[in-house]
């Protein structure tokens, strides 16, 4: 509720260090879209370990997550995977989610082309075409990560996966 109020004061120029003191005890998750990703896509060593160095001076590394997709490149996910190796982060599947079902794609578009004052000029495109970005069933999910997990690692799903669920 803290943060929710500080950001409605305050805006999107957030920063970090205005949110801090309000961090205790939560987990901090670095969604796919964070600063973090700017930085790893750039390979910007150098900001890379002074974001997390700073993000580490606040939150419990236990409490700590990177987001990875299973849609991200393999590249990424594996420079991802070094680099929360590196500062003893751990990773958590966080697929993007933008609307709530495949079809609700066209609306969210005419919503950002409003927001950005677009004009929209492939309607007949955009009506027939599903988003990617939708909220798929758990099982959709574990499927898509056990198999991703399994190529990779070349090991069967009991030993290379590990799923945690929460309803």
């Amino acid at each position: 509720m803290k943060l929710t109020t500080l950001k409605n004061t305050i805006g999107d120029t957030l920063t970090f260090k205005q949110i801090a003191p309000y961090l205790t005890g939560l987990f901090y998750i670095m969604p796919n879209d964070s600063e973090l990703n700017d930085l790893v896509m750039n390979r910007n060593t150098e900001q890379i370990d002074q974001l997390i160095t700073e993000i580490k001076a606040v939150i419990d590394t236990d409490s700590l997550y990177a987001g990875v997709d299973v849609t991200d490149s393999l590249a990424y996910r594996d420079l991802l995977a070094k680099i929360a190796a590196d500062y003893r982060i751990q990773l958590v599947a966080l697929p993007r989610v933008n609307y709530l079902d495949a079809t609700d794609h066209f609306s969210i578009e005419v919503l950002r082309a409003i927001k950005d004052g677009e004009t929209i000029s492939n309607i007949g495109q955009l009506t027939q075409k599903n988003g990617e970005h939708w909220l798929k069933p758990l099982r959709s999910l574990n499927q898509r990560l056990l198999k991703l997990t399994c190529v990779k690692q070349r090991k069967t799903p009991a030993k290379s996966l590990k799923l945690v669920t929460s309803h």
